[in-house]
């Protein structure tokens, strides 16, 4: 007996602030080596990846690296459109890039139909020094996200990675790849 592989197709968005180092985690994440001296992103970038979730379930990751310059908003709407999942990053050492998730999360909101969609809130640059963000104030962030959007048992999760290292890099991608599996089991 021939067992049929289930093929899963997701869209996952990387949003947040320019510079934060969505593009280097990207690239991290397909063993990529790490530019230091990277270009912005413009528009949009697209990579796909195929994570075996377990014995006969592929995930077909359909990965959007989106711009974070001022004036790409209307454009970012489009691209947030159809996400099944998606990673907000912040810079650890940039205190700004963390209050602006805020406007982040809003234009992920007004895009989806849905609002039950995976999120991991990822604290990029941890091999530096000097951050500016604690661990408490993104739990106590998460905990407004939740009770001001209503997302009960909604997969909502924070790690900080780094990009320049791989550091939790393939962990936070697996992570996510096994809450879209688990979501789309539920709908």
């Amino acid at each position: 007996m021939t067992l049929t592989t289930q093929r899963i197709v997701s869209k996952l968005v990387l949003g947040g602030s320019f510079g934060v180092g969505k593009t280097s985690i990207r690239r991290s994440y397909f063993g990529e080596t790490f530019i230091s001296d990277h270009l912005s992103t413009l528009g949009a970038d697209f990579a796909v990846k195929r994570v075996d979730i377990q014995d006969n379930v592929v995930l077909e990751l359909q990965i959007w690296d989106l711009a974070g310059q001022p004036g790409f908003e209307n454009l970012r709407q489009r691209f947030f459109k159809g996400a099944a999942a998606a990673f907000m990053v912040f810079d650890l050492t940039r205190k700004d890039t963390f209050v602006a998730l805020d406007s982040w999360f809003e234009q992920l909101w007004r895009s989806q139909k849905s609002k039950r969609m995976p999120i991991t809130i990822l604290g990029n640059k941890i091999d530096l020094e000097g951050h500016q963000v604690t661990e408490e104030e993104v739990r106590a962030y998460m905990d407004r996200l939740r009770e001001e959007h209503d997302l009960g048992d909604t997969y909502l999760a924070y790690y900080t990675t780094s990009a320049k290292t791989g550091e939790h890099i393939q962990t936070v991608f697996q992570e996510i790849s096994q809450a879209l599996y688990t979501k789309n089991n539920d709908d």
